[in-house]
C-alpha cells in the first residue's frame, strides 16, 4: 500500500511538470497540510491585507503613480482529511472583497478568489503515533485555480481579484522536534517547493520555515517564522515591455497582480489558544520585509481550527482504559507493587527500557503504564502503555502499544504494572 501510494504521488508530480505556485501566493504561503488517518481538520479565517507600495526590481520601495491604497478583506475555509495512514487530501475555498483607491477615483470588487485542491503524502515518520515526537518528511502537491474572470472585471471597470493563472506546486516539508518539557514541544518545520504558473508567468520556488511551540491538550500555541517565493525569472509574458502601472492596471499599479518575476520574503507570526484538544482559536499577522517586483504590505488574520475524528488509539487486550483520550490512568484503581524507572527510549521502534527484570517477577507479556514525573519528583499522569517484549534479570524492554498523551517519554519516568 505504501509503495503504491508513493508511486501514485511521484507519477502525478511528473505528469504535472513537477509543480507550480498560486495566483495570489503572496497571501497563501506554502504550508504543510498533513493529517492523521480519519481526522478532519477545518480552519476558518478572516483576513485583512493592505498595501501602498511595491518593491522594485532592485528591492527598493516604489510608490505607484496613481495608487493610494490597495486593500483586501477575505475569508478562507480549509478542510484537510486524513484518507489513510499516510495520505491526506485538502482544499481551500476563498472569497474576498478588494478595494483600490487612486488619486482620481476608487473601485471595488468581490467574489471568489483563487481556490485550492491538493494531496499530502507522509514518507517518513510515524503516521499514527505521537506526531510531534520524531522527525517527519511529507510530500505535497497543490493546484490553485481562479474562481473569477479578469475580462469581466475589465468590462465592469472593477479591480482584479488575482492574476488569473493556474498554478501547480509540488514539494516537501521536514519537521524536527527540538525540545520537549512539561508537555510543551518546540518544533522546527521547513518546506520547499517548485511552482509552475500558466499564462507565461515565471515559475517560482515557494519556501517556509517556522518555529512552533505546541501544547497537545490545552494552552497557548505559538508559531514564528518566514515564508517566501523566489522567482526563477523565466517570465514569457509581454508585461515586461510595459510600465509598472500599465502591467498592473487591474490593481492601479500594485504588484498584487501581473508582477514580472516577483520574489518576496514575509515574516509571519501566529498566536493561538487550544481550548481543548479538538479546538483552537488563532490570530496572527504577516509583514513583507524584502522583495523584488512584488507588493509590500501587512496582513492580519484571525479564526479557529476544529479537529474531528482521528484514528482510535491502539488498546491493549486488557481494555482497562476509559473512553476519554489522554486520561487512561483514571480507570485504574490498583497497581502491582513493582515500580520501575525508564532507563532509555527508542522512539523510532516504540521501545522503552526499564530498570527491573525477572528478578522482580516480571515476565514476557506483562503490561506496564508509563507515568510522567513532576519537577517536585511526584508521579504525574499516565502517558503510554506497553508490554514486556524482552527481559533480563535486572532490566526489561517494553514495546509501546498505546499512547495516551502526546508527550516525549524521558529517562526517569515511572513504569507501573496494573492489576490484571
Amino acid at each position: 500500500m505504501f509503495q503504491k501510494s508513493l508511486i501514485a504521488v511521484v507519477v502525478l508530480s511528473a505528469l504535472t511538470g513537477l509543480t507550480p505556485a498560486r495566483a495570489d501566493f503572496y497571501l497563501h504561503p506554502w504550508t504543510n497540510q498533513n493529517q492523521e488517518k480519519q481526522r478532519l481538520e477545518l480552519t476558518a479565517t478572516g483576513n485583512y491585507y493592505t498595501s501602498t507600495q511595491n518593491f522594485d526590481a532592485y528591492g527598493a520601495l516604489l510608490i505607484p503613480n496613481q495608487l493610494q491604497r490597495y486593500s483586501r478583506f477575505g475569508t478562507d475555509l480549509t478542510a484537510a482529511l486524513g484518507l489513510t495512514d499516510r495520505l491526506t487530501g485538502f482544499g481551500t475555498f476563498s472569497w474576498a472583497r478588494t478595494q483600490v483607491d487612486t488619486i482620481i477615483n476608487s473601485g471595488s470588487s468581490f467574489g471568489l478568489t483563487d481556490q485550492t485542491l491538493g494531496v499530502n503524502f507522509r514518507i517518513l515518520g510515524n503516521p499514527n503515533g505521537r506526531p510531534h515526537s520524531r522527525v517527519s518528511l511529507d510530500l505535497q502537491l497543490r493546484f490553485d485555480f481562479p474562481g473569477y474572470n479578469n475580462a469581466t472585471s475589465d468590462l465592469n471597470s472593477s479591480p482584479w481579484l488575482g492574476d488569473g493563472s493556474q498554478d501547480l506546486t509540488s514539494g516537501g516539508f521536514v519537521k524536527i522536534p527540538l525540545f520537549q518539557k512539561n508537555e510543551r514541544t518546540l518544533l522546527l518545520e521547513a518546506g520547499l517547493g517548485y511552482t509552475y504558473r500558466s499564462a507565461g508567468f515565471s515559475a517560482a520556488v515557494p519556501w517556509s520555515a517556522f518555529l512552533q511551540l505546541i501544547r497537545p491538550d490545552k494552552g497557548w500555541q505559538v508559531s514564528l517564522g518566514l515564508t517566501g517565493i523566489y522567482s526563477l525569472e523565466n517570465d514569457s509574458t509581454n508585461l515586461a515591455t510595459l510600465t509598472s502601472t500599465a502591467r498592473s492596471s487591474g490593481t492601479a499599479g500594485s504588484f498584487m497582480t501581473n508582477a514580472v518575476n516577483p520574489s518576496l520574503t514575509t515574516v509571519s507570526g501566529q498566536l493561538g489558544y487550544r481550548v481543548k484538544p479538538s479546538f483552537d482559536v488563532i490570530a496572527g499577522l504577516n509583514q513583507a520585509i524584502t522583495g523584488q517586483n512584488a507588493p509590500t504590505g501587512l496582513q492580519v488574520f484571525g479564526g479557529f481550527q476544529a479537529r474531528l475524528g482521528g484514528a482510535p488509539a491502539v488498546l491493549s487486550t486488557l481494555q482497562l482504559s476509559p473512553a476519554e483520550y489522554g486520561k487512561a490512568n483514571q480507570g485504574f484503581v490498583h497497581y502491582q507493587g513493582v515500580e520501575a524507572k525508564v532507563l532509555r527510549t527508542n522512539d523510532r521502534l516504540n521501545m522503552i527500557k526499564i530498570d527491573k527484570g525477572s528478578n522482580e517477577g516480571i515476565e514476557i507479556g506483562h503490561t506496564f503504564d508509563i507515568f510522567t514525573v513532576k519537577p517536585n519528583r511526584e508521579v504525574g499522569e499516565a502517558v503510554a502503555r506497553g508490554r514486556i517484549s524482552s527481559i533480563k534479570a535486572d532490566e526489561a524492554v517494553l514495546t509501546v502499544t498505546e499512547y495516551f498523551k502526546e508527550v516525549w517519554i524521558d529517562e526517569g519516568f515511572v513504569a507501573r504494572r496494573p492489576i490484571e
